[in-house]
């Protein structure tokens, strides 16, 4: 019996020896600091490519949008021909967004996708507008801001499906300005003032349209001033939002969740029926 009780013991400190050492939570580093700069950093990763941007005397001491697929030497500079500097922000699907500027941009910041390749980039500010950025991407779409002559200077949530043609204004009616940070399943957040949010930042979310904005900020407390989205993730039914309010109370920026679960159609559709159902038979005991 002595003999059995020690060797739970014994097995019991194995175990727990395995799952503190420094072996089991190891973490495994790689260098992606590609060779000829002297400054590079990622700004999102997905698929296996990292993106980012890199600077030095392979760069002609520009910021360069940069993709990388796991190591320093797949490094590739995708700032595109006719541009002094480029910046990629967001990577999805073996394509990446940003903006790039310089003679073929006229000067002037433009949203930008790539699909690997320098050679691949696309200018996607639309017609009208002087600057556009685009910060997020997935399922084909991108989301970014435009701004110019044509917004009076403010910027404009903007949304993209591949091409400058496709561009959409986000800008709810009647708003000063917008601004969308994130997208996933076809919705896509950031935020927007106007006069229906008291000229202060509100949390947004959108579902393609800007008649579709709706306003996140009303779920939080009332000692919040200002709040921001800047990431998104539809999985299944779940939506969940990330981002951060200003907290009147404590004068300090907090970050936030929001989580929504979308009823299924079939749900619906069966408590409408039900409520049909309960009418029909109200009606009948009231004859």
């Amino acid at each position: 019996m002595k003999t059995r009780f020690i060797l739970h013991i014994i097995v019991a400190m194995a175990v727990t020896a395995a799952f503190s050492s420094p072996l089991f939570a190891e973490w495994t580093v790689t260098y992606l600091h590609p060779a000829g700069c002297n400054s590079s950093y990622p700004n999102g990763v997905s698929g296996g490519q990292q993106v980012g941007c890199a600077a030095g005397p392979a760069t002609g001491n520009q910021n360069h949008a940069s993709l990388w697929s796991g190591t320093a030497a797949s490094w590739v500079d995708l700032n595109p021909a006719g541009c002094n500097s480029s910046y990629a922000s967001g990577v999805s699907g073996g394509q990446q967004v940003g903006w790039a500027w310089g003679s073929a941009t006229g000067g002037n910041y433009h949203a930008s996708l790539w699909s690997s390749t320098a050679a691949s980039w696309l200018d996607l500010n639309p017609t009208g507008y002087d600057h556009s950025e685009a910060y997020g991407i997935s399922g084909g779409q991108q989301v970014g801001r435009a701004y110019g002559s044509a917004t009076g200077g403010y910027q404009h949530a903007s949304l993209w499906n591949g091409t400058a043609a496709s561009w959409l204004d986000l800008n709810p009616t009647g708003f000063t300005e917008s601004f969308a940070r994130g997208i996933s399943g076809g919705r896509q957040v950031g935020w927007a003032k106007g006069s229906a949010t008291g000229n202060q930042n509100h949390a947004s979310l959108w579902s393609g349209t800007a008649a579709s904005w709706v306003n996140l900020h009303t779920f939080l407390d009332s000692r919040y001033a200002v709040s921001y989205a800047t990431g998104i993730e539809v999985s299944g039914n779940d939506i969940w939002v990330a981002g951060y309010a200003f907290d009147d109370v404590r004068g300090y920026n907090e970050a936030v969740l929001w989580h929504n679960v979308i009823p299924e159609p079939s749900s619906f559709l069966a408590l409408v029926c039900g409520l049909a159902g309960l009418t029909g038979t109200l009606r009948r005991r009231g004859k």
